[in-house]
């Protein structure tokens, strides 16, 4: 509903001039057919004056919880960027303990790693004792120790025995073969006692 200027004023309970007034220092803002939406107009008044100086009966009563409201808005508004400001910093932590825990996660499932090889690489060392024994005998043991542990906790490739040994055959050590069957034999916690 859309009204004359003198319209609002009887509205409000002022007098025409005040009402032209106001047009004229641009407190209300006429739309363009010349007529004011009551709404938006009483709202621009307590907008664009001081509540507390204004005559209408009609603005009085709400004049008074002006101030308090406006407080009100200040505090809400001071609260909502202290929320967003924590929001963010939440964010930000949230983000630094998910990247701590993927981190923790793969140092995890490294250390299961490095905990199965080492399993492997003792449990070859066991099923080659004699074999060690007479390489030590001979003096190639830290040469044989050090195949072992390539093939077994490095996991070196036949490749990569073949270019870090080369075709060294003095090896009383079978670890090629004690790979494969080592990879298709239980944990040794689970084979059955000699």
């Amino acid at each position: 509903m859309r009204v004359r200027p003198a319209q609002f004023a009887r509205m409000c309970e002022v007098s025409k001039q005040a009402v032209s007034d106001w047009i004229k220092r641009g407190v209300v803002s006429l739309g363009p057919d010349g007529l004011l939406d009551p709404v938006t107009a009483s709202r621009q008044v307590f907008e664009r004056t001081d509540p507390a100086r204004l005559r209408a009966r009609v603005f009085k009563g709400l004049a008074k919880d002006v101030p308090e409201l406006r407080e009100q808005v200040r505090e809400l508004r001071d609260a909502l960027k202290q929320a967003l400001a924590e929001r963010d910093q939440l964010a930000a932590e949230r983000e630094s303990l998910a990247a701590a825990l993927n981190e923790s996660m793969r140092l995890r499932m490294h250390n299961d790693e490095i905990e199965t090889r080492l399993h492997d690489l003792l449990a070859g060392i066991a099923d080659q004792w004699p074999a060690l024994a007479s390489s030590a005998e001979a003096g190639n043991l830290p040469d044989d120790l050090d195949r072992l542990s390539c093939r077994l906790f490095r996991r070196f490739s036949d490749a990569d025995m073949a270019e870090t040994f080369g075709d060294d055959e003095s090896s009383d050590l079978d670890s090629l073969d004690y790979l494969a069957e080592l990879e298709n034999s239980p944990p040794l916690d689970e084979r059955a006692p000699d």
